[in-house]
């Protein structure tokens, strides 16, 4: 009776299937000083050193601008926005 109680519960959690993980950047950044008015968020797949240039270059252009920058996983990305459109909200 114990084996199979302890059967039931292992197949029981195998079919609850991992917990789904919340998907985040890997990496941040932010461009501009504290004083910008406005924040303009870019997400993307590519590496924050290589972008750090030109979001530099046009938060110095456009003091009133900073810009953060958040860099994905494609994958996390891809499931992040896809989950924002199903829900109609914005990610978080």
């Amino acid at each position: 009776m114990r084996r199979r109680l302890s059967l039931l519960a292992l197949l029981a959690l195998a079919a609850a299937g991992p917990a789904a993980a919340q998907p985040a950047p890997e990496a941040r950044a932010h461009y501009g000083t504290g004083r910008a008015a406005t924040t303009l968020l870019v997400r993307g797949t590519t590496d924050v050193e290589l972008f750090a240039p030109l979001f530099q270059a046009f938060a110095d252009a456009n003091p009133e601008i900073a810009v953060a920058y958040e860099q994905w996983g494609s994958n996390a990305l891809a499931d992040a926005v896809a989950a924002s459109c199903r829900a109609a909200r914005p990610v978080p």
